[in-house]
C-alpha cells in the first residue's frame, strides 16, 4: 500500500501534460471577416424586407433557395477558407448560414431583377374581396392563385379606391433565373 501511496506522490509532483493555459498556434484574424459576416446578413435581410413582395416566391419556395445556397455554400472546401483566415470549424458553418446562403439568394434576386424579358399581364374576374385595416385581399373566380395571398393582396397606400372594381390585373415578366417578377397589381 505504501508503493501505491509513494507513486502517487510522485507523479503528482511532476508537471501536468498538458500547459494550463492552451496557446493558439497563430493569431485569430477573423475579426474582420466575421464583421463582414454580420454586414451581409443584416445587408441581406434589409434587401428581403424591401424586394422579396417584388419576386414571385412563396415562404417554402424561399427556403428551398436558402437550403440550395447553403449546401453549395458547404461544396466550397473549409481549407479554401484556412489559407487567409484562422477559420474553426463552427466559424464555418454560420458563415454559410448566415453570410453566404442569404448574399447567394441576393445576388440571384438582384439579377433576376435586372435582366427580365418583356412584361405580361394576367386578368381575372373578381369574386370577392376582403377589406382589412391596411390591405386589400381579393379572392379571384376559379380559385386563382388561392395558395399564394402576396399576389392576391394591395395594399391600402398604393390603391385607396377599390370600390366599384371586377377585375384583378397582375403584371408579370420573367427574370432570367426563372423566377416571375411582379411588376404591378391592379384592379379595374
Amino acid at each position: 500500500m505504501k508503493k501505491n501511496r509513494e507513486r502517487y506522490l510522485e507523479r503528482k509532483k511532476k508537471k501536468p501534460p498538458f500547459p494550463k493555459k492552451i496557446i493558439s498556434e497563430e493569431k485569430d484574424n477573423m475579426g474582420w471577416f466575421t464583421f463582414f459576416m454580420v454586414l451581409s446578413f443584416i445587408a441581406s435581410i434589409m434587401f428581403f424586407v424591401v424586394n422579396v413582395y417584388k419576386i414571385d416566391v412563396s415562404n417554402f419556395g424561399l427556403f428551398r433557395l436558402f437550403a440550395i445556397a447553403g449546401a453549395l455554400g458547404f461544396l466550397i472546401p473549409i481549407k479554401f477558407y484556412r489559407k487567409k483566415w484562422t477559420m474553426s470549424f463552427y466559424e464555418y458553418v454560420i458563415f454559410n448560414i448566415i453570410s453566404f446562403a442569404p448574399s447567394s439568394i441576393v445576388i440571384l434576386f438582384i439579377l433576376n431583377l435586372t435582366f427580365k424579358n418583356s412584361p405580361y399581364i394576367e386578368t381575372y374576374p373578381i369574386s370577392s374581396f376582403e377589406p382589412f385595416k391596411r390591405k386589400y385581399e381579393f379572392h379571384l373566380e376559379g380559385g386563382q392563385y388561392e395558395d399564394e395571398d402576396y399576389l392576391r393582396v394591395i395594399y391600402d397606400k398604393d390603391f385607396p379606391n377599390i370600390k366599384g372594381t371586377s377585375e384583378y390585373s397582375i403584371k408579370f415578366s420573367d427574370g432570367y433565373f426563372g423566377l416571375r417578377v411582379i411588376e404591378e397589381k391592379s384592379s379595374n
